[in-house]
């Protein structure tokens, strides 16, 4: 069975008709969306993601804010946290 690994956590997926035992579609779409959904997508407020998914997290670099959306708007992540301690927290890779 051949394979091909994910963007961010490099999850081996396997490639569609190469002896797969399972549904590969539904497989693969679902790695996928783990996969998108590690750490905090990184925009702009003018650039944030057209289709998001709920519970997807971003973080706007000219605003320095982070938001979550909710299924059908986006809602300020902040929870009491200071902006401060969400720039710190990206910028060291967690």
């Amino acid at each position: 069975m051949s394979t091909t690994n994910t963007t961010n956590l490099g999850i081996a997926i396997p490639v569609p008709g190469s002896g797969e035992p399972f549904l590969v579609s539904a497989y693969n779409a679902a790695i996928s969306t783990l996969d998108g959904g590690v750490g905090f997508t990184i925009c702009t407020s003018g650039t944030r993601p057209a289709s998001p998914y709920t519970g997807q997290v971003i973080f706007e670099t000219d605003t320095a804010s982070s938001f979550i959306w909710d299924g059908s708007a986006w809602q300020s992540a902040a929870g009491g946290v200071s902006v401060g301690f969400e720039t710190n927290f990206l910028l060291m890779g967690a």
